[in-house]
């Protein structure tokens, strides 16, 4: 959830596609019956050819503006049945209104424990934005961010920043990227995410370059 020491070298970072359960190799169902048993494809470890962060972002901004970075891997992914990729908010997207549930996934920490091991998938609801800034007091919100959660111990949390924020409609489309919140999984409290749609163009430019 928290943002550490980021710079754009790409020397020690790696991308894993189509994990679910980082302590198997591979993940099956739990049938004792091998002849019942399905398993995933194995995950795609990719190196990070380079990692380009929002030229405007600044760690030491307490609103955590333009938190928000691409990630050029070194090649191509292969395309299965558990790695798919999800649609960037198109030209005319339109916000998904307050109230409505969110799809954000993880393994980060929950509750007491550290990081899952396990991919954890949750539903938090938007918030409107002006009871949402209500609630940061302390910080300034601007329209490239978003709120979501509120709901006791339904939250991202601890090594979630970056993972996705997910609207289903006609297809399954990125809204948000995990940002920062106030601890975790508090009640009435909601994490803050970075809107995508805020960010098409420099997205748009960066890919193409």
């Amino acid at each position: 959830r928290y943002n550490s020491a980021m710079n754009n070298s790409s020397s020690s970072v790696s991308v894993r596609l189509g994990e679910h359960n980082t302590a198997t190799d591979l993940d099956c169902t739990d049938e004792e019956d091998t002849k019942n048993r399905w398993c995933a494809d194995p995950p795609q470890n990719i190196a990070a050819e380079e990692i380009i962060l929002h030229p405007e972002y600044r760690r030491d901004d307490r609103s955590q503006h333009n938190d928000i970075a691409l990630i050029r891997l070194e090649r191509p992914a292969r395309e299965t049945n558990f790695v798919t990729p999800v649609c960037l908010p198109g030209t005319g997207f339109s916000p998904s209104e307050p109230g409505r549930n969110m799809t954000i996934v993880g393994f980060g920490h929950t509750g007491r424990r550290s990081h899952s091991g396990v991919k954890q998938k949750a539903r938090v609801p938007v918030w409107d934005g002006r009871r949402c800034q209500d609630k940061w007091t302390s910080i300034k919100l601007h329209e490239g961010q978003l709120c979501a959660g509120g709901d006791y111990n339904i939250d991202s949390c601890t090594g979630d920043s970056g993972g996705p924020m997910m609207v289903q409609r006609l297809y399954w489309t990125l809204e948000g990227v995990v940002s920062f919140g106030n601890r975790c999984g508090l009640e009435d409290w909601p994490g803050v995410y970075t809107r995508v749609s805020s960010y098409m163009d420099w997205i748009r430019a960066t890919i193409r370059s």
